[in-house]
This record gives structure tokens, sequence and C-alpha cells, in this order.
């Protein structure tokens, strides 16, 4: 994505850091000349104009001629800065703003409800800058710091859901079943009861009622403690103001410690110390996105009063990324931004075009909602990269939940006959559509030059046909068909040519290389050619290499996993009169790889991975009529019952 900074600056001193036509400013933009700047607005216009954006006035005249005099008022500034370091984009290009406005009084100004830069309009009704269709562009604000974080994009997400209506009431429920459609592809089924199937939320998204300052400080604190804090804190409440004669300020309307009706009007820095907690190692915990939404928790207040937004103060103190509402917003505007923004976030990652969606629902109905979200961001250095793995991760988690639908359907068949049919075919669309997904990926990944990447996406691939094979084989055995059907056998096939592809793409990847072994063992017999021995010994060079240079034990329980399994194949890459004497000690190489996975308690995942993977040799493979069929059975069962997991 096209990324360009744009920074405005004040010269001189700050006298009143109040709006005037008198005043120079400096636009910095990218790597261009800097350019001189003035507004076109007093701070007493802009306070009249601004109360013409509430939704309360019932005169929708003087709503459009709020509307007007800000997208003049913006585009003014904007058609000032952007020939100074904006190139014009090409139709259907991303291209980011990142917006650093260091005097107060410029940050108050709502950029977000620019109309499209003249040097690029192709109508002649402008559309807004931020909802173009042509030229994807997205804006997010910036508060200068001293340093630039890096942080790690969250890929699995847990969710605080804390609201409070200590006043009038808040749309808490349409939120939380916002919160349920959006995290359905996240969810595992419930074990219990077994039919309806329903999705197990607990692990990902809490809700926290009549939220008081206190409440929250007490619910992140123990995620923090549990080892699993937070990385989406969502704030459903009103916004209010302060009674301060010296500037007027936006505060968030909490429940207060004596009760539910009791309000409390929170201030940036009592948000700050709720939301970030330090751990008894001294480590400062930081949720990487906050979203608040109240009216006005995004709006500057004013200029005077040194607290600044709300947002603006969580950004400022650490927060990565938070978005807000810089007007009123509607309540159904509000379920509509929790809908877009968190499905955008969940399924696809990327922030930046989150935005972009996001506004596009609240572009809905005679509201300005779209223009009303802000989103202060500071993203890692390598955003791109990092988006890049965060997005391939998602579809993987998307995968694993699938197989677990299937899992539970196949498992729980007999509570569920009734409504078999309906569940199968649920099942074997979301297998589809994680396969669809991750092969799409490859598509609009192409010309990216890192090699690791696109053998961990092509490996995925070929785990999501071998799971797809494995669904047909078993919806085969409850129509009462023998052995393994040729639709099974055929995505076998595939899944073995998308390892292949990602061995070869990167050697280092010992995985997809023993993944490969694995399925040619399976669908042949053999492994003797000249290519899989040597496929055979270089994925263990790199699996020893693994353990030997392991950074943590998630990597070794990876490398252990492979090793174990490698030596279940080791027989096979030798001629049929030699195997008997090599199984043995290969068997107790495996046993011992097994022996060392069993040793790292905190790597539950790899263990299960390895057992499914055992337990396909001795449920399923053993149905594919190959010589190696039977003994690779027995020797599967020997290492799994070896394997302490229960799965």
């Amino acid at each position: 994505m096209n990324t360009i900074v744009i920074e405005i600056l004040r010269t001189g001193q700050a006298v009143n850091e109040l709006l005037d036509t008198d005043i120079n400013y400096i636009a910095l933009c990218g790597a261009q000349p800097a350019k001189d700047l003035v507004i076109a607005c007093r701070q007493d216009e802009f306070n009249e104009r601004i109360t013409l954006l509430r939704y309360n006035n019932n005169d929708e005249a003087k709503r459009q001629e709020g509307i007007s005099f800000f997208q003049q008022l913006v585009d003014g500034v904007i058609d000032q800065i952007y020939p100074t370091g904006m190139p014009a984009p090409q139709p259907g290009e991303w291209l980011h703003l990142r917006l650093v406005t260091t005097p107060k009084e410029m940050a108050q100004i709502p950029f977000e409800i620019a109309l499209t830069p003249q040097q690029i309009q192709q109508t002649d009704k402008p559309l807004p800058f931020f909802l173009n269709p042509q030229y994807k562009t997205t804006l997010t604000r910036e508060v200068r710091r001293i340093a630039f974080a890096h942080y790690k994009w969250p890929v699995k997400p847990r969710i605080l859901f804390a609201w409070a209506e200590p006043r009038a009431t808040v749309p808490h429920e349409e939120h939380l079943a916002a919160f349920v459609e959006v995290l359905r592809p996240w969810a595992l089924p419930v074990t219990e009861p077994a039919f309806p199937v329903q999705p197990n939320l607990g692990a990902l998204v809490t809700e926290l009622r009549d939220a008081s300052l206190n409440k929250i400080k007490d619910a992140v604190t123990k995620a923090v403690k549990e080892g699993k804090p937070y990385t989406h804190i969502h704030l459903l409440a009103h916004g209010t103001k302060n009674d301060d004669p010296q500037g007027e300020q936006f505060l968030l309307l909490l429940c207060g410690e004596a009760g539910k009706r009791v309000p409390y009007k929170a201030t940036g820095p009592e948000l700050e110390a709720a939301l970030m907690i330090t751990d008894e190692q001294g480590r400062v915990y930081c949720p990487q996105i906050v979203s608040l939404v109240a009216c006005d928790s995004g709006a500057m207040g004013s200029p005077v009063n040194p607290a600044g937004s709300l947002a603006h103060h969580l950004h400022q103190v650490g927060v990565p990324c938070v978005f807000a509402s810089q007007f009123p917003l509607t309540q159904q505007g509000s379920v509509n931004l929790v809908t877009a923004l968190y499905t955008c976030l969940l399924e696809s990652s990327d922030p930046r075009k989150a935005l972009y969606f996001t506004r596009e629902k609240l572009d809905a109905g005679n509201v300005h909602d779209w223009a009303s979200l802000v989103a202060y961001a500071r993203f890692p250095e390598d955003v791109d990269e990092q988006m890049k793995d965060v997005e391939l991760r998602i579809k993987l988690e998307f995968m694993k939940t699938s197989n677990a639908l299937t899992d539970h359907v196949l498992k729980h068949l007999d509570a569920i006959k009734d409504n078999a049919d309906e569940e199968l075919e649920k099942v074997s669309q979301r297998m589809e559509k994680s396969i669809a997904d991750l092969t799409a990926l490859v598509q609009t990944a192409k010309g990216q030059k890192s090699k690791e990447r696109f053998a961990e996406h092509y490996g995925l691939i070929g785990s999501a046909y071998k799971r797809k094979a494995e669904h047909l084989f078993r919806m085969a055995g409850l129509a009462g068909e023998a052995g393994v059907p040729a639709a099974s056998l055929e995505a076998l096939a595939l899944g073995k040519d998308w390892y292949y592809r990602a061995y070869n793409e990167f050697l280092y990847s010992h995985w997809t290389g023993t993944q490969y072994l694995s399925l040619q063992l399976v669908l042949t017999g053999t492994l003797t050619g000249e290519e899989e021995r040597d496929m055979w010994t270089l994925c263990r060079i790199m699996a020893m290499q693994d353990e030997k240079k392991a950074a943590n034990n998630e990597t070794l329980a990876w490398a252990y996993g492979t090793l174990a399994e490698l030596y279940l194949l080791r027989p096979f890459t030798y001629a049929a009169e030699q195997q008997s004497q090599h199984t043995e000690t290969a068997l107790l190489k495996a046993k011992s790889y097994i022996a060392k996975l069993n040793e790292l308690k905190d790597q539950l995942f790899p263990q299960e991975s390895t057992a499914r993977q055992l337990e396909r040799y001795i449920k399923w493979w053993v149905h594919i009529s190959t010589a190696a069929s039977n003994q690779l059975q027995q020797t599967a069962t020997t290492l799994r019952n070896g394997l302490e997991v229960v799965v």
C-alpha cells in the first residue's frame, strides 16, 4: 500500500492555540519541499458551524450547511497540500495518508469529511475523498512521539466488550449480537449440547456490563495475569462534556463505583490508568486496538484545554490504534460500525483497509456517520509485511475452526441426525471457503519476495486439501461406502502437489517437505525415488537445525513432530527387501522424539497436530491400498500410544 506522511506545523510560538486566518502553518508532505498553509476559518466560526453536525437540531438544511462548510474548509487545506507530495493514484490502488497535526487547533479540523481533490476528480459532483470507489484512500491521524514503537499486530483476537448506560440506554444487545456473528469463523463449536451447533465465544469475547473504571481495570488486570491479555477493547457508552469554564472537554460517561445508575465522567488519563497495566515483572501491557463507540470520543473540544480528545490521549500515551467518533454517532451507525470494522479487522486484518470499508458501511441513510469515524494509528514500521503474514495466519485459524466443526458434527451425528444433511452441507461450505480464500490469497500475493511466506501459504493450501480429503472419506463412510472415494483421493493428490510447491519454494521448510513425503508414500506405497530420498535427508537436516537453534519451545515442538514423522517414513526410503532391517532403528528414533515432545507441556497445539496426523495413518490412510498401509498403521499406532495428548 502506498503511504504518504502529511505533517502540519505552526510557525512561531503558540499563543492561544485558536484557529485564525492570520496564522501561518507549514505543510510537509512526503519528501517534497515544505509549503506554506493557511486556514480560512476563525475559532468562533468553527465553534458555531460544528454544532450543525450534532443530529439534534432536526433541521436538515442546517445539517447540510454544516457538511458543506467543513467540506469546503477541508478541501481548501487539502488542495494547498496535495500538489506538494501526493501523486495521483491509479484507479483501484490503495493510498494511505498518515496525518500528523502538531498544532492542537488543526487537530480539531474534521479532515475525514473531505471531498476528492480537484486534481483527480472524474465526476461533475465530487465524491467524498475517503469513500471514493475509484481511488481507495484511507486517512489515519497520528501523534508525534520521540520513538516509534515496534509491535506485533494481533492475529487471534481476545475482545473486552465493556458498556455502561448510567443515564440513557446504549445498544449493548445489538453490539453483542454483532460480535457473535463477526467471531463465528474464529469460534470452535461448544461441546455440550451437541445440537444446535453453536460457537464457543468465551475465549474470544468478554462482556463487561455496567462498566466502571475499576471494573475495566480489574478485567484487564485479570487477563494479563492469566497470560491472555485482551487484544481489542471495545467501550460502548455515551459521551458527555465537562463543566470547565477554561475550555470544553469531552469525556466518557461510565458507571460510578457506587452503582450502575451513578454516572461518572471519565477523562483520558483515567481511561489510560484502567487500560494500561503494569505486570509483576514491570512490563507495561497496552491493548493494540481500542474502539471508543461514544459520541465525541474523538472530538478535541476546546484547543486551549490541554487534554485533547479521549482518542488523542490514549494514542499519545501508547495505544497503537484507537477508533473513535469525532461527532455524534447514531445508534444504528454504532452497530454498523462494529459489524464492518471488526469483520474487516478480524478477517482481512489490515486496519487501513478496514477504515475505508467501514466508512462505506456507515454511508447509509441520511446521516454523516461515515465522517464521524476517526482513527489515531501508529503502525509497525514493517506493517505491510506483517499484514501479509497476519492475513495468512487468519486464514489458517479459520481452517482450524472449519476442521473442528467437521469433527463436532461427525462425532455427534446421532444427536444431530434430524438436521444432519444441513449441518454437513455447512461443513462442506466452510471447507470450500477456506480453500478458496487461501488460493485467492496466492493470486493477490504474486510478485512478493518472501519465499518463506509463499512456502507457508502453499503448505496451508495443501493442508486444506488434506482436510477436505478426510472430510470426503468420512462422508463416504457415513453413506456406507467402503474404501476411499475417488474424490477423496483426488483431493489428497492436490494437497500433495501444493506441499511439493511449498517445499520447492523454500527448502528450509521441513514441515511442507515432510507432508509431501507422507502423501507420496500413502498414495504410491514407496519413497525409494532419488528425489524422495534426498528430500527426506534435507528435511531431517533442517528439522535438526531447528532443534539445535530453537529460540522458543514452539519451534522445538514442531521440529520434534517433524522428526518423529520422518522416522516413521524412514523404512520406506529403502527397497522392499531392506525395509525390515531399518524398521526397528527408525521406530526407536521416532519414539525418542515423541518423548521429547511430551516434555514440552506448554505446547499443546503442536502435540495435538502431531496426534491428528498419526491418527490419519491409523484410521484413514490404512484404507488406501498400498503395500505400506498396514505397516504404517502399526508404527503410527505405537507412536500415537506414546503421545500423551488427548484430541
